[in-house]
């Protein structure tokens, strides 16, 4: 055999195998991502009102007059199947939990698992997808880093020449943490032009109760067209890039430790549980959501002011506002709620996407 024709062998087993790896990483992502979305949604939706609340709503007492209109009329919508858009004082998602006469009227229809899974449509349909494309960007990232650059390997600079096209496949155990981190920024970045305009309709799904077809037609509507979908995108591509930066280096280095101190010289190598995995995937999520939450909580408010106004802002100028509002204090509102989701969600889905990854591969 020529060395030309060895050559054009070892190609083409390399791109069948990246080919195969983009595959199954695209499967389990999706696998991964619903999983995901199922268990998280609940939480993620009292995040946003947390984070929300106030918007809208009445400052101190309202006047038994006002009270009364808007608890007739949104009380006639919820008789008539249906719940109003908009009231002259804001949103009535907003109002129904934070009007103490309305909470009172309408707390059976506020407080059903139903609506704590508004906004969910959406995302369920896309967010299978858009993890799929997530875990597969990252996934080749990471595969391509560790075969062309000496920082992305643990082992020595030579390594390319000493492996065969199958054992490429070690990357996933022998990159760097760095190499993990750069990986997933990048990756990041480039889903949040995906995923911002399903934030921004899921968001007012959540906060008004629309269906998705009304918060899209909403967003678009508005003044600005199409540029709404990206309305607080320096805020949005911060939490996709730092958040996944956090999430997946902290899962690797945990999952790195247990096997390190488990592991025993002349044996095989320390196997994960599934309830190690899930707490280091956990972790991550903790501390992805500890790092960006400020950031989180400023496009949520964006996204709910656009669903009770014409009127958007920029993620700086909805910081100030927000600082001067209530100071620090108001970027943590729903904080604990928020760690607190993530965790379990974290544990479901990056060992989700490990088992699923290794069976399809």
């Amino acid at each position: 055999m020529t060395a030309n024709t060895a050559q054009s062998v070892e190609g083409s087993s390399q791109s069948s195998i990246s080919m195969r790896s983009a595959l199954s990483s695209i499967g389990a992502g999706y696998i991964a991502g619903s999983a995901g979305l199922i268990v998280g949604h609940p939480l993620d939706s009292l995040k946003v009102l947390a984070q929300t609340s106030g918007l809208g709503s009445t400052n101190g007492t309202a006047s038994a007059t006002n009270a009364s209109t808007t608890m007739n009329q949104a009380t006639a919508s919820v008789q008539n199947g249906t719940i109003p858009t908009k009231l002259a004082t804001g949103p009535v998602a907003i109002q129904i939990r934070t009007n103490t006469v309305l909470t009172t009227s309408l707390q059976s229809h506020t407080q059903t698992i139903r609506n704590l899974y508004a906004g969910i449509s959406g995302p369920l349909v896309a967010v299978g997808a858009l993890q799929a494309i997530n875990f597969a960007m990252f996934d080749t990232a990471r595969r391509m880093l560790y075969t062309n650059f000496a920082f992305a390997r643990t082992m020595p600079e030579n390594v390319r020449e000493e492996c065969s096209p199958c054992q490429e496949k070690d990357y996933r155990k022998k990159d760097t943490l760095i190499s993990v981190t750069l990986a997933s920024f990048l990756a990041g970045g480039a889903v949040s032009l995906f995923s911002s305009p399903m934030m921004v309709i899921k968001t007012k799904q959540q906060v008004m109760l629309w269906d998705m077809k009304t918060a899209a037609r909403d967003t678009l509507h508005n003044a600005g067209g199409l540029r709404n979908f990206y309305m607080g995108y320096g805020a949005h591509v911060y939490c996709d890039s730092v958040g996944r930066a956090c999430y997946y280096p902290t899962y690797e280095l945990l999952k790195r430790y247990i096997v390190s101190s488990k592991s025993t010289e002349g044996h095989r190598e320390y196997k994960l549980s599934m309830l190690e995995r899930m707490f280091c995937a956990g972790m991550g999520g903790s501390v992805c959501w500890a790092v960006i939450y400020p950031f989180d909580a400023v496009r949520s408010r964006i996204y709910a002011q656009s669903a009770s106004s014409l009127s958007n802002c920029g993620s700086l100028e909805m910081a100030r506002k927000m600082y001067e509002q209530g100071g620090v204090r108001l970027f943590f509102r729903g904080f604990g709620i928020s760690v607190f989701r993530a965790f379990p969600v974290a544990a479901v889905v990056l060992p989700v996407y490990d088992y699923s990854l290794e069976m399809l591969s």
